[in-house]
């Protein structure tokens, strides 16, 4: 009888356990987000109210992926992670030059 109480409280520890992992894994990446979305903003409010030219500290600051597909489509993945943008672009085959 004992022995079965004990599993079964040794099993309710380990679920509990796990599960303050999980939020303390969950909390670690949600502060690094933070973290890249405070130097975005950070950087944003240095920038000029509208950019006339490319600004490459802006851009590697902004950006963490550009992706770019076969269909001429061109996706940024921004630092925070969450935000996306596609355009299509007009198809130019480099290889035919």
């Amino acid at each position: 009888m004992f022995a079965r109480e004990y599993q079964a409280l040794e099993a309710q520890y380990n679920d509990v356990e796990r599960e303050m992992q999980n939020l303390k894994d969950e909390q670690q990446a949600r502060s690094g987000r933070r973290s890249a979305l405070k130097r975005s903003l950070k950087v944003w409010g240095n920038a000029q109210k509208s950019v006339l030219s490319f600004d490459y500290d802006l851009f590697v600051a902004l950006v963490d992926r550009v992706t770019v597909f076969m269909d001429g489509s061109i996706t940024l993945t921004f630092m925070d992670g969450d935000i996306k943008v596609t355009q299509k672009m007009k198809h130019h085959h480099f290889m035919d030059q």
